[in-house]
């Protein structure tokens, strides 16, 4: 289900940052970090701290170099800073490389600079940055006067060096290409030494197509679902549990609020409802995984998680431009932000298969068969969960009595001999134990011989007697 993250001192002026989208939000521990962004056609600049357990905003004042007014950047946390890359608006972004460090524990912004000679990334916006083997990957983004790029770099944090892992090919890609087309706006997620590559536009085109990028051989591979969100841009997409979760975006113009999931296993897509409350239609917005133990709620367990959703709530009266765009679109003094609980997202079918016993989850699964034959018949076991098939025997036969099994043994069957299972041979002994010991049960026979003891046989629900006398 979803559910509504009201921060503290909800109403007091400058306690939490405005509305915004094309931000970038960073979870470093229990705090999220909150830089630039747009607000209509306001540029943002201001720089945050959220708690998660406090639930309390700070605006930051971080000393060192001046950072400008970013929108649709990316920004990593390796070790004890946080590295933004891109998101400057103008020509002038186009050549060099917008790479700034901010140090947690100094706060203060430093920008990296290049030296001469040397082959690095340009400028770019509506790129991905994810962090994988001490490295930070770059892919994708819109660069001015170019259009849409492919590029995929790598930059090392330690070395502080830059390496190009997949050039920039031509934008229009046949299907069967062995690289991906150029785009921005896209969403990236890593998972099990892959990069997965979805959605986004090239140039003007909104894409649909899904791309994988395995990290050991370095080479893509397209992934073609029979089903999925469509084409899709803007996007926001985290990686939980063996899946990529993927909500809002834009299609066709106008933002949504659906909420999707990819299995990285089986490479299917799969919507999901969620019934009640739920987020607006929103693009340019923010997820993250977080583990719910630093979320400040009393259900706080280490097997539960939690996706967040941050972005701005796009302004309905939008025309056929993003809401950001529009001048008037300054609501909310603090943004929305929505939280969703993996835990709910699974049907309720996985949480009663786990609860149930193992015959019982047998019985359920078996109503689902067709009886083949009016002649055939089967009795089910019910207990409690848990208990072994030898105690369920013991319930059935007889409750107000233990039957020992433990001396009870099997004759080695030779070959080509039907041998009963231990179960009912336990059935069988309790039965024979308390078979009638009337005087009748011993049949008459000529004078002079011993009576005969008759065999008796349990089937079904009634014990007969299959000695020839009877």
């Amino acid at each position: 289900m979803w559910s509504i993250v009201t921060p503290e001192d909800v109403g007091v002026k400058n306690s939490a940052p405005s509305a915004r989208a094309k931000h970038s939000a960073t979870l470093v521990g229990d705090h999220v970090y909150l830089l630039g962004g747009r607000n209509g056609n306001l540029p943002m600049r201001d720089f945050w701290k959220y708690h998660l357990v406090t639930g309390k905003w700070t605006q930051l004042q971080p000393s060192g170099d001046k950072l400008p007014c970013l929108q649709e950047h990316t920004a990593v946390v390796y070790k004890d800073c946080i590295y933004v890359f891109g998101g400057e608006v103008g020509f002038s972004a186009a050549t060099e490389t917008p790479l700034w460090v901010y140090d947690i524990k100094a706060n203060s912004w430093k920008k990296k600079r290049t030296k001469k000679g040397v082959t690095t990334p340009k400028g770019r916006r509506g790129h991905t940055a994810l962090v994988y083997n001490g490295s930070m990957l770059i892919y994708g983004g819109y660069q001015d006067l170019k259009g849409s790029c492919n590029e995929l770099w790598a930059y090392h944090f330690d070395t502080d060096s830059w390496h190009l892992l997949s050039p920039s090919t031509s934008t229009h890609c046949s299907s069967s290409s062995t690289c991906p087309p150029s785009r921005h706006k896209h969403s990236a997620v890593f998972s099990d030494g892959c990069m997965w590559i979805f959605g986004g536009m090239t140039d003007l085109q909104a894409r649909s197509d899904l791309w994988r990028w395995e990290a050991g051989p370095g080479r893509w591979r397209a992934v073609k679902p029979k089903t999925g969100p469509g084409p899709l841009y803007g996007h926001a997409a985290c990686a939980l549990y063996k899946s990529m979760y993927v909500f809002g975006g834009e299609r066709g113009g106008e933002p949504c609020d659906e909420l999707w999931r990819f299995s990285f296993a089986f490479e299917t897509w799969e919507r999901i409802n969620i019934a009640g409350l739920k987020p607006q239609p929103r693009a340019e917005s923010i997820a993250l995984t977080i583990s719910e133990l630093h979320l400040n709620s009393p259900t706080n367990t280490a097997d539960h998680r939690s996706v967040k959703l941050r972005g701005r709530v796009s302004s309905a009266d939008r025309g056929n431009r993003h809401s950001s765009y529009l001048p008037s679109n300054k609501v909310a003094p603090c943004e929305t932000t929505y939280m969703v609980r993996e835990s709910d997202v699974d049907n309720e079918n996985q949480q009663d298969s786990r609860t149930r016993g193992f015959l019982q989850e047998i019985t359920r699964l078996s109503q689902n068969i067709p009886v083949l034959s009016s002649r055939c018949s089967y009795t089910v076991l019910t207990a409690c969960q848990g208990d072994s098939t030898e105690s369920l025997l013991r319930q059935h036969a007889s409750p107000q009595e233990v039957i020992d099994t433990s001396e009870t043994t099997v004759a080695t069957p030779s070959r080509g001999t039907m041998v009963k299972s231990k179960s009912a041979y336990v059935i069988k002994k309790k039965y024979s134990d308390t078979s009638p010991t009337r005087d009748d049960t011993k049949l008459p026979t000529k004078k002079g011989s011993s009576s005969i003891q008759p065999r008796w046989c349990f089937h079904g629900n009634q014990f007969q007697c299959q000695t020839s006398a009877c």
